[in-house]
């Protein structure tokens, strides 16, 4: 290969950008995908992992223990002598757990107002094309 001479190519970005719209117009597609929001069973399904995901962040240090008399009374002495092990470490979890649900419910509503506010834009895009200032 010889590098000496490069061949130089120009692409005009706005040209090609002009066909593709006018490839859309004559095709007759729209920008009128429904919104995250305006899809109410994405909406019901997100709620309802989000109630899941509550009910599932609290983790409990103490189980119901099962078995015969003398296997409890023996579970339970275990379970007093680590108690001052555990129960730092176990309150510990359900503080990350519940900061993990606040993320996540946070996220959710953010990507509600993303998508607000690109439906907004759009619109506003769409009103100056209209009075042709773009």
């Amino acid at each position: 290969m010889n590098n000496n001479n490069p061949i130089k190519q120009t692409i005009d970005v706005n040209s090609i950008l002009c066909e593709i719209r006018n490839e859309i117009k004559e095709k007759g597609y729209t920008n009128d995908l429904p919104a995250f929001n305006d899809r109410p069973d994405q909406q019901f399904l997100a709620n309802k992992e989000y109630d899941y995901l509550k009910t599932l962040c609290e983790v409990e240090p103490n189980k119901q223990l099962n078995g015969n008399g003398l296997i409890v009374f023996i579970k339970k002495i275990i379970r007093k002598l680590i108690k001052f092990y555990i129960v730092p470490i176990v309150e510990s979890q359900n503080t990350f757990n519940h900061s993990v649900v606040h993320i996540f419910l946070r996220d959710y509503e953010m990507k509600g107002q993303i998508n607000d506010l690109h439906e907004r834009v759009t619109k506003l895009e769409e009103l100056l094309r209209e009075k042709g200032n773009v």
